[in-house]
């Protein structure tokens, strides 16, 4: 499911799993594997991550080459460097 799809952008070598939100304004891009009951808040940025299954993702975190386990929630603003 997408908010706002026009303002969100997925490479088309990334992977969104069933049952995953998109937010506004969310950019995946390098590859990405999201899983599936995902909740990627708005303006996030991810890079070549790798996703488990029903994570939530915070409002505008930036996270690049990262992993985030299954059943995980990330506040907003997170980055990994």
């Amino acid at each position: 499911s997408m908010n706002t799809p026009e303002t969100i952008s997925v490479s088309p070598e990334s992977f969104v799993g069933k049952d995953t939100i998109l937010s506004q304004g969310v950019n995946i891009s390098h590859g990405c594997r999201i899983g599936q009951a995902c909740t990627i808040g708005q303006g996030a940025i991810l890079k070549n991550c790798r996703i488990g299954d029903n994570v939530t993702i915070g409002p505008y975190s930036y996270l690049v080459d990262f992993t985030v386990a299954s059943d995980t929630i990330l506040a907003p603003f997170s980055k990994n460097f």
